[in-house]
């Protein structure tokens, strides 16, 4: 029973991903099928709804993106899925002992797949994925954000590998258990690196609130190569410690010891099934002797003859690959450590009793193309296919929203949203791949995947960039063709190309606490000049959306450039992409022969804790850098009397001002302010969490910026950023939801507007946008009238003689992503009458209200 509900369970969802649409003419009917009989079980009324659900599904693809009866399925499918869920929901612990149970039978499906191969917004992953169950080799920033690409949810991913103790291969950690769901009751493995668990433990307090409970939703077991493998019902892994074995070579020596691992991963044998015929052969009668032969027991027939198990058990079938391993060599004196390990004798052997199916390679290209990397590549032999995902393949979108985002906003100007890398049109297709024969080296595209057992092309899927949203929007809404025109003619007059370029913000983020479809979480490039750059806030996946927007030798130039990295406050959406930067970085200046310079971090003490531990226990970026303390800075002096006392018995010592001038404390070798073009960076205390603080940036050529970072409206924020030419203010919440953005100490689109009427600022940019709103925020009529207020999207470029432009752009994007803005339109209403409802009912319940109906007092009456 329980394997045919498998099937049944895995056909079921991807062929709802492989079937094309039904006919036209089929909407109106499926649309007026009858209800399903109320004496039905529940399972059968489950089974009828998720039929009816497929059938929307299926009708709803074929529709143009934006057609009126969409809406209508969509409305549908939601409310089946609600009933569906309510049915369910009784039974959760019935379906996990369920899945339970099923964990127990052997995958007859399992397939390798490039979730990245580190060309684009992401660093390299792949994943072995069965039917029921996962294994992820390295976790990058952006994990959480692209896995769905895949069709995968955090909850089918319990066993994550990394293979080096680098932010490469587990930034993405953190942010993908917490967006695990609460009722996935299984435990989350971490293999590799020691500490991994230590660190995602440290970091816990500083999740943003919004994000959701600071506590992770699963339990964390850490499991090292001193566990020697890791053993389930469908393979075995095997864990491979590298190291040199050379005391003459000198290894990179920011990594800590023991921090890099290799995975040899073999599949348990596929279950073999009952052959009808060989039962018919041997003359097997039905009945329970059928049953001891399925549990491997011999039986004796009737007529005396014995039967044993392997006489009627289906022929054994081979499949593609029964092994794979998983290497991340960063030297080559560390490749003997792998090839003499004691797991890969029987693979290398010249006497070798296995074949080995796949050998994935993290490896840098500079050691994959060493003699010595050869040569281990040659030990498995012709028949053993080298997947190399080491960044060195094409470039290919991770997604298609931010890419036909960016193609739609660029015809309204090329400068302001720039064509994003790799700049390609047409499918993006995840789709299999079958060996070649001319070559056992592939160096594969993202989304690909290579078969292990059983036939898993109905999990194919794709999605198309290109410019036929903007032409479906443009004849949706008429008018919007005719106001996009009207914007080119005005700001042709408004680019003044004698104004300098620079200062120029790029937004690489404008999230709130978590990323979406079309917004990643808090990050701004601060182009201070076209040598000269410094970082506000840094979130995770900041250096993809970086890589993205300018390309892979311009995002070096810029990392060459890059002096100082400013962060507002220690939550992780605005710190958690630091380290991939300062890596990056570091990076950039070896691969130039450049002499490395340090970094400045201008932050609270809050943000040094994580990052202290991290280069504690993995790689060691303390002295890369040099930190500027804005808690340090604006503490007065202990006075005299009280320093001969201990820490904890010392008064409480508050900020003697409320700003603090931070250059004046930078390191004079490292600080020029011509250079630079940098003369004053302010931090100024706002109303956020403690030592929260925004940044006020004045050029050298007389240049005012002004950063909010997360806070409610402040009014020292507005004082020190007076008659600024530039603000870039957060505006997590719309006006009608100001008792959030008070609660959670945030500002509303409205509060944002009033700061820079206050401030007196030449031009606003609003940013930092909650989750709710995923493409447009609300386009209230205060901010359209303003005429120097606009709202950044990711990959928004703002140079300085662009701001005018920008400052237009409102009225279009209100005809332009009008169906969002009538959808949120259209959630409000919902929810001021469900509040109106439930206010009505508790007034029908009060004892005291005069008004109740007769038969309602009556009932309390005899109560």
């Amino acid at each position: 029973m329980h394997r045919s509900l498998l099937t049944s369970l895995t056909c079921t969802r991807f062929i709802n991903l492989a079937l094309p649409s039904a006919n036209g003419k089929c909407l109106t009917r499926l649309l007026s099928i009858t209800p399903v009989n109320l004496r039905e079980t529940d399972e059968e009324l489950i089974a009828n709804l998720s039929k009816q659900v497929y059938e929307y599904k299926k009708e709803l693809r074929k529709l143009v993106y934006g057609h009126p009866k969409s809406r209508l399925l969509k409305r549908n499918i939601a409310n089946l899925q609600d009933t569906i869920s309510s049915r369910q929901q009784p039974k959760s612990n019935e379906i996990f002992d369920l899945f339970k149970s099923m964990s127990s039978l052997r995958p007859t499906v399992i397939s390798l797949e490039i979730l990245s191969n580190g060309t684009s917004q992401m660093a390299p992953s792949v994943i072995i994925r069965t039917q029921l169950e996962c294994y992820m080799f390295n976790v990058p920033e952006g994990t959480s954000r692209f896995i769905s690409a895949l069709h995968l949810g955090p909850n089918k991913l319990h066993d994550l590998f990394v293979t080096r103790g680098v932010w490469d291969c587990m930034g993405g950690i953190g942010g993908l258990l917490m967006t695990k769901d609460a009722q996935d009751k299984q435990e989350v493995r971490l293999h590799g690196p020691r500490n991994v668990k230590e660190y995602l433990t440290t970091i816990r307090p500083f999740m943003d609130s919004d994000y959701g409970n600071a506590q992770f939703p699963c339990t964390v077991e850490e499991r090292t190569f001193e566990n020697v493998k890791h053993e389930d019902n469908s393979l075995v892994v095997y864990y491979i410690p590298l190291f040199s074995m050379s005391d003459n070579t000198e290894v990179n020596s920011l990594e800590t010891k023991f921090a890099h691992t290799a995975y040899l991963v073999e599949m348990k044998p596929k279950e073999r099934a009952i052959d009808a015929f060989k039962l018919i052969s041997k003359k097997v009668p039905k009945g329970p002797l059928i049953g001891q032969l399925k549990a491997g027991k011999a039986v004796t027939l009737p007529n005396g003859d014995v039967v044993q198990p392997e006489e009627v058990l289906m022929d054994e079938t081979d499949d593609f690959a029964n092994s794979v391993l998983i290497v991340d060599i960063d030297h080559v004196d560390k490749i003997r450590s792998v090839a003499t390990n004691t797991h890969l004798r029987a693979y290398v052997d010249s006497n070798s009793t296995k074949k080995l199916g796949y050998l994935v390679h993290f490896t840098p290209e500079h050691v994959v193309n060493t003699p010595e990397y050869q040569e281990f590549i040659n030990l498995f032999g012709l028949s053993c296919l080298n997947i190399i995902v080491n960044g060195s393949g094409e470039a290919v979108p991770m997604t298609d929203g931010p890419y036909n985002n960016q193609r739609m906003l660029n015809t309204l100007d090329q400068s302001v949203f720039p064509l994003l890398y790799p700049n390609i049109t047409g499918n993006v297709q995840q789709k299999l791949i079958a060996p070649q024969e001319n070559t056992n080296i592939l160096r594969p595209k993202t989304y690909q995947k290579y078969p292990i057992r059983g036939n898993a092309c109905s999990q194919d899927s794709s999605f198309a960039i290109g410019d036929e949203e903007l032409e479906e929007r443009r004849a949706f809404c008429p008018e919007l063709k005719e106001k996009m025109e009207e914007f080119k003619e005005t700001t042709a007059t408004l680019t003044n190309s004698s104004e300098p370029q620079f200062p120029s913000v790029s937004f690489l983020g404008t999230s709130s606490a978590c990323p979406t479809k079309y917004r990643n979480v808090s990050g701004y490039l601060l182009r201070l000049s076209d040598k000269s750059a410094a970082f506000v806030d840094v979130g995770e996946g900041s250096y993809g959306q970086m890589k993205v927007l300018y390309g892979p030798e311009k995002t070096e130039d810029i990392l060459i450039s890059l002096n100082a990295i400013f962060i507002t406050h220690g939550h992780l959406d605005h710190i958690n992409g630091m380290f991939m930067v300062i890596e990056k970085r570091i990076e950039a200046f070896q691969k130039r022969g450049l002499l490395y310079k340090p970094l400045i971090i201008v932050c609270n003490q809050v943000v040094r804790r994580p990052f202290s531990l991290y280069s504690q226990n993995f790689v060691k970026l303390e002295k890369m850098v040099k930190w500027i303390d804005t808690t340090v800075l604006s503490r007065p002096l202990t006075p005299e009397k009280d320093r001969a006392l201990s820490q904890n018995k010392r008064p409480l010592r508050l900020p003697d001002k409320l700003w603090i001038e931070t250059v004046t404390a930078f390191p004079g070798e490292l600080f020029n302010p011509e250079e630079w073009n940098l003369k004053s960076a302010k931090a100024v205390f706002v109303h956020h969490t403690r030592m929260a603080s925004g940044f006020v940036f004045e050029t050298v050529c007389g240049k005012k910026l002004v950063f909010s970072g997360d806070t409610k409206p402040c009014k020292n924020l507005a004082v020190q950023g007076s008659n600024a030419d530039l603000l870039i203010h957060e505006a997590t919440f719309e006006d009608a939801y100001a008792r959030d953005a008070e609660r959670k100490r945030h500002s509303t689109t409205g509060q944002a507007i009033s700061i820079g009427k206050e401030m007196n600022a030449k031009h606003v940019i609003l940013s930092h946008f909650s989750a709710r709103y995923p493409r447009c925020m609300v386009l209230s009529d205060e901010l359209i009238e303003s005429g120097n207020t606009a709202m950044a999207t990711d990959f928004m470029v703002a140079d300085w003689n662009k701001l005018k432009v920008i400052d237009k752009l409102a009225p279009v994007y209100k005809l332009m992503f009008e169906r969002e803005l009538k959808d949120l339109e259209l959630k409000e209403c919902q929810k001021r009458l469900k509040i109106k409802e439930e206010q009505e009912k508790k007034t029908r319940k009060s004892p005291d209200n005069p008004t109740e109906a007769p038969e309602e007092k009556r009932t309390k009456a005899v109560a």
